[in-house]
């Protein structure tokens, strides 16, 4: 059987994914491509000069040395003709060859598996609304298919993770690479390994490097149903997601955010065009699904619960830190709010006013003059802050700190 298997691995390494399809198709398996007369080659008339070249090299030793790597470091090798290949992936045009897991193993044509992509530049708003959709999901028996860079989808694997998963991680590069080279990050994809799937294309030891995106992008949409656009940009790698799911008869759905955010003018065009169905929850994507599947139908907490979640790996140091706010004693105390802890939850409008209001209530113009901003971007901003109840309006025009800024995260 492992023997079998570097035939696979070489064909799939050889080539990318169409180009490996191709030769699949032409001879019907890697073992008959690779023992073919090197002359077969050039009367494929779609290959290229290197890929003739490449294929020609019949370089097994690269195969073997993988085979090897993925025996010692307990990783599954999935292949075309194997069983537990998902049914869904082999529906769209010119599906990989060979999978690499990490994990638990995942039944991915069992499950609504719903692929959540963002930008790595989320604005708190995506990154809020990437958990509580991902929670949301988990939470009634979804399965949320994500990346594991930061922004977005960091954030949704957070939010799967909080609900206790499974979730499948998706990765650019070898499933046994972090993104991040820290300790969070080791701990990171450790968590994730112990409570769902870490799945790639590229063999162990691979960086995440930028040209094995889109093979990523295509996996992500290949295993789900659905996409959910969380938050993008004009130019964010987001709207290749969309396109591939729409390219592969999937649905996409989009969160809309404010006019004229930039990191969301991608998303909000998405659904501008009626290319993307608005979600603002995890149930509004699942309720096209619970005639498919066996989802539960109880409304879910739109924000996490205030307990730790248990921990999925033997590591003791907590993968998620909750934002943390400094507490008041009574209702006349000053308010103060953390800032440094929560700085990435704020534009940098929003922070100059956070901080003037920590001195106490202060009228528009005063925030304006104290936070030195001009008074277009002061209103726009403030107003901001009274929405997502960081700061509470009083009578005649003045604003001061909310008491309870726990509730706004």
């Amino acid at each position: 059987m492992l023997s079998a298997i570097k035939y696979w691995i070489w064909l799939s390494t050889a080539l990318d994914p169409p180009g490996a399809w191709l030769i699949y198709s032409h001879f019907g398996s890697p073992e008959e491509a690779y023992f073919a007369d090197n002359s077969s080659y050039d009367f494929i008339e779609a290959l290229t000069t290197l890929q003739r070249t490449t294929l020609k090299e019949k370089d097994i030793g690269h195969a073997e040395e993988i085979l090897e790597d993925c025996t010692r470091n307990d990783i599954r090798i999935v292949t075309w003709q194997d069983a537990s290949y998902p049914e869904r992936l082999r529906n769209i045009p010119a599906p990989p060859l060979v999978l690499y897991l990490r994990g638990k193993l995942c039944h991915f044509d069992e499950e609504a598996a719903i692929a959540m992509a963002g930008t790595r530049r989320a604005s708190p708003y995506g990154k809020q609304m990437a958990r509580e959709i991902a929670y949301e999901i988990t939470i009634q028996g979804g399965l949320v298919v994500t990346g594991i860079v930061g922004g977005c989808d960091y954030n949704a694997a957070s939010g799967a993770l909080r609900a206790g998963g499974p979730l499948a991680c998706v990765t650019a590069g070898g499933v046994d690479v972090p993104y991040y080279a820290t300790e969070s990050g080791r701990r990171f994809l450790a968590d994730v390994v112990a409570a769902g799937t870490v799945i790639s294309l590229s063999p162990p030891g691979t960086p995440h490097l930028g040209l094995f995106f889109g093979k990523r992008n295509r996996l992500l949409t290949g295993l789900t149903v659905g996409t959910v656009c969380v938050e993008a940009g004009s130019r964010s790698g987001t709207l290749q997601v969309a396109r591939l799911a729409i390219d592969q008869s999937r649905d996409v759905y989009a969160v809309p955010a404010n006019v004229g955010v930039a990191s969301a003018a991608g998303t909000n065009n998405l659904l501008r065009q009626g290319l993307a169905i608005p979600v603002l929850r995890g149930s509004h994507v699942l309720d096209h699904y619970r005639h498919l599947f066996p989802l539960k139908t109880t409304h879910a907490p739109s924000r996490y619960p205030k307990q730790e979640p248990p921990r999925c790996s033997a590591n003791p140091a907590p993968t998620y830190r909750e934002p943390f706010e400094k507490k008041v004693d009574t209702i006349n105390s000053p308010v103060y709010i953390d800032l440094e802890a929560l700085r990435d939850q704020f534009t940098d409008d929003e922070l100059a006013l956070l901080t003037a209001l920590q001195q106490g209530s202060l009228s528009t113009d005063e925030l304006i003059e104290v936070a030195g901003l001009p008074a277009p971007r002061a209103v726009a901003a403030i107003n901001l802050l009274v929405l997502r109840g960081f700061a509470i309006e009083l009578p005649g025009k003045r604003f001061q700190l909310s008491h309870h800024p726990e509730k706004c995260i």
